[in-house]
């Protein structure tokens, strides 16, 4: 089981959360989680993995993830650009690029 004090500290070094979290707000957190998942202050693996892939921990904001375009058309009808300065020094997965 994963509690407060490791999920803070998770959300401080792993997901880098700005500002840090107090465990008051874990605790909150885990307060409004449905009973299955977080029991006596704690989390499952399972309950943790549901945690990092709920809504509320989205990468985007859901707000901002409606279409404001007519998106029904060919993919040659819309201008795509893809041109980019970035060039890669060495490995396309691990090297840096400038």
């Amino acid at each position: 089981h994963i509690g407060v004090d490791s999920l803070a500290r998770f959300f401080t070094h792993v997901q880098r959360v700005w500002p840090p979290p107090s465990l008051q707000q874990v605790q909150r957190l885990l307060l409004r989680l449905p009973t299955p998942l977080a029991k006596e202050q704690s989390l499952s693996l399972e309950a943790f993995a549901q945690l990092l892939c709920s809504p509320g921990n989205a990468l985007a904001d859901p707000a901002k993830r409606s279409l404001f375009q007519d998106m029904t058309q060919p993919l040659f009808a819309y201008f795509v650009d893809t041109s980019h300065n970035t060039y890669l020094e060495g490995n396309q997965l691990s090297s840096r690029s400038s």
